[in-house]
């Protein structure tokens, strides 16, 4: 990103726990460093900020447990930076903080695993903005000027409604994206299985059925494996599907994204791994590596 285009951000938390590395590898890729301040909590980051500097466009929490910040520090933030675009990536202890605590905005929370792609968006809005009012800097719309093609980015105030329809669009998956793929889910859960067989095929996949006995269709090339719980005969069953095929390309499918917990399933031989509560667009997104399309699709 140009400098002249990158914001101010404010990244609060301990950014050196492991689980925070796709959040933070990201970040310091994406903004320059002398634009990026770390602090551990809130009182660090206002104390710690020299004179005259700018105030933080961007607010990026790494929160690796429940309370690690409080309501009062939490409220203090959003007093003070009123206009930034903040947001909560929380770690696996976290994941029910949205029905057991009411500390941070819904609209700010994500998963860390997840922290990435929301965080790519509010800084192309940031650089579409910046772009737009160097461009104009005052500009009235008229009723006829056309209608942005980007989806606005939600209040701290949005529902629940509004930031699931927000983050899973219904269209990303109009276009069949995985049309022809041959692919089989392999899960004890048998609705958890139908449900995921049905989004498959909608997204253009052609189904192979696996049975018990791991066989099923020979011209099935990918897999997703329902690895949760990942205890050890899910990880030996694992190794056993890649031993009988080096060449299946296996997801596996996740409760809670954990980076030992990845790096223990690829060790058994899974190709990619998708967190169940991650957008069904990631899911698409691990297949499409190993998806190639026939010719003429």
């Amino acid at each position: 990103m140009p400098p002249l285009l990158s914001p101010n951000v404010l990244l609060l938390g301990n950014s050196a726990d492991p689980e925070f590395d796709p959040v933070v590898t990201f970040l310091r890729g994406s903004v320059p460093h002398a634009r990026i301040q770390e602090a551990a909590d809130l009182p660090a980051a206002r104390h710690g900020r020299p004179v005259g500097a700018p105030l933080p466009d961007v607010v990026v929490v790494c929160q690796s447990w429940s309370d690690q910040f409080s309501s009062a520090e939490i409220r203090e933030l959003l007093a003070w930076l009123p206009l930034a675009r903040i947001i909560c990536c929380y770690g696996a202890w976290c994941d029910s903080d949205g029905r057991t605590r009411e500390h941070w905005p819904l609209a700010v929370r994500v998963a860390a695993v997840d922290g990435p792609n929301l965080l790519s968006a509010e800084l192309a809005e940031f650089q579409r903005a910046k772009a737009s009012s160097a461009r104009s800097p005052v500009k009235i719309h008229r009723a006829d000027d056309p209608v942005p093609a980007q989806r606005p980015l939600l209040p701290w105030t949005a529902s629940r409604t509004e930031i699931y329809q927000s983050r899973f669009p219904v269209s990303a998956m109009s276009n069949r994206p995985i049309e022809g793929l041959r692919i089989g889910v392999l899960s004890p859960d048998r609705a958890w299985r139908q449900m995921m067989e049905r989004f498959l095929m909608t997204s253009g996949g052609v189904i192979s059925h696996v049975g018990e006995d791991h066989s099923g269709d020979t011209h099935q090339t990918t897999l997703l494996y329902d690895a949760d719980p990942a205890d050890p005969p899910q990880i030996a069953e694992l190794i056993d599907l890649k031993t009988r095929s080096h060449d299946l390309f296996v997801v596996a499918a996740i409760g809670f994204p954990r980076v030992d917990l990845d790096e223990r399933l690829r060790r058994a031989g899974a190709d990619a791994t998708w967190a169940k509560l991650s957008p069904l667009t990631q899911l698409i997104e691990r297949l499409q590596p190993h998806y190639h399309p026939q010719p003429g699709r």
